[in-house]
């Protein structure tokens, strides 16, 4: 949905205003608040120690206490940020789509999905209930960001102007792919979710500050 490392005066294409650009960079920019949100929300565990390798991301989220009394008291701050996640993953795609060369729709809806996944991760989180609906937002959010970036570079190897950027793209969609990988053939843990969504976020930010070069 961007350009690569060219030079930021390339002619924006068609239907790419500079100020929807430039906005688009900085809504994705602010996906990093998932990090800090999420490290903050580490650090102020109790109880038992929160290994970021083996316990999952959502016990971050977590509004009752697990068995073994560990306790999160940012699960409310946590799981609102997983709703400014899914707002800001959205209002990027619908902002940097028209840089794509093609399937433009079809990226975007992809995004909503993983958008619309991590907001439900955050209005059901773990402890709220026994139902499967934070497991199917969770698939949504991880899996769906996945597909959603892996797509958007095949898209973008159509405009040779993007080739750089899409080849990025396509090798952070393959770290995530192998967390996925991971998660199906291990089980949930940390370690795996984490390597399926920190590639994402990463390539939300990067593509948001080249975005602002543009």
């Amino acid at each position: 949905m961007v350009p690569g490392t060219r030079a930021p005066t390339r002619t924006l294409p068609a239907g790419a205003p500079r100020g929807r650009v430039l906005a688009g960079g900085v809504v994705w920019l602010l996906v990093v608040q998932y990090v800090v949100v999420e490290v903050l929300a580490a650090l102020a565990w109790t109880g038992p120690s929160y290994d970021p390798a083996r316990d999952v991301v959502s016990d971050l989220g977590r509004v009752a206490c697990r068995a073994d009394g560990g306790c999160s008291p940012w699960a409310e701050a946590f799981n609102v940020s997983l709703g400014v996640h899914g707002a800001l993953v959205i209002g990027g795609a619908v902002l940097l789509a028209p840089l794509l060369p093609r399937w433009r729709a079809g990226v975007v809806a992809l995004f909503a999905v993983t958008a619309a996944g991590n907001v439900g991760v955050g209005l059901v989180p773990l402890g709220a209930g026994d139902g499967p609906w934070h497991y199917v937002a969770a698939t949504a959010a991880i899996g769906g960001a996945t597909l959603a970036v892996g797509v958007a570079g095949v898209a973008a190897l159509a405009d040779p102007g993007l080739r750089r950027w899409a080849l990025g793209t396509l090798a952070a969609t393959v770290v995530g792919v192998l967390g996925v990988a991971l998660l199906l053939v291990d089980g949930t843990t940390g370690l795996a979710e984490r390597v399926a969504i920190y590639p994402v976020v990463a390539w939300y930010v990067v593509t948001g500050g080249l975005a602002l070069r543009r």
